[in-house]
């Protein structure tokens, strides 16, 4: 659903008329429409290519964000969603991809046999991760993702001791 950012209301929402968003949010309001926008003119099927954003913001326009003392660009090195992110450089393909990935894992893990400490931990890291991946991450950033493997690592020590001392 990432590519409806394109629907958002940017005009209001970072002018002095609008919610009055921090200068960081409203930038991530209009990254996410500029990559929303680029999704529907030019990336489609398969994406415009994996580091494809860098680049963008190479050529990229400023603009003014109300309440900020500075200018920023309309794509920043990543657009600060893993969601928009995979599918302006993964397209549909890549986006699928993602979606089967994030489904077949959580069918595994509602099958496998987690104590209720266990579950909760990957609730708590499922959670976490989400609104990382909604509002700061980038695909090409190795720790944002390596939090995915601390918390696997996490809730299979948990799953161990509770298995081992039967607690």
């Amino acid at each position: 659903l990432a590519p409806l950012l394109v629907y958002l209301p940017v005009e209001r929402l970072v002018s002095d008329q609008g919610p009055g968003l921090p200068a960081s949010w409203a930038q991530r309001v209009v990254l996410w429409q500029a990559s929303a926008e680029r999704v529907f003119e030019s990336c489609g099927l398969i994406g415009c290519g994996a580091d494809s954003t860098r680049a963008w913001t190479r050529e990229a326009k400023l603009f003014d964000v109300e309440g900020a003392s500075f200018q920023s660009v309309e794509a920043a090195p990543h657009p600060h969603n893993i969601f928009v992110q995979i599918w302006v450089e993964l397209g549909v393909i890549g986006a699928l991809a993602a979606a089967a990935a994030v489904v077949f894992g959580t069918r595994s893990l509602v099958s496998s046999d987690l104590s209720r400490i266990s579950a909760a931990a990957v609730a708590g890291a499922a959670a976490a991760v989400y609104a990382s991946f909604s509002l700061a991450a980038s695909l090409w950033q190795g720790w944002h993702l390596a939090v995915l493997s601390l918390a696997a690592l996490g809730v299979a020590l948990s799953q161990k001791l509770m298995r081992t001392f039967r607690i």
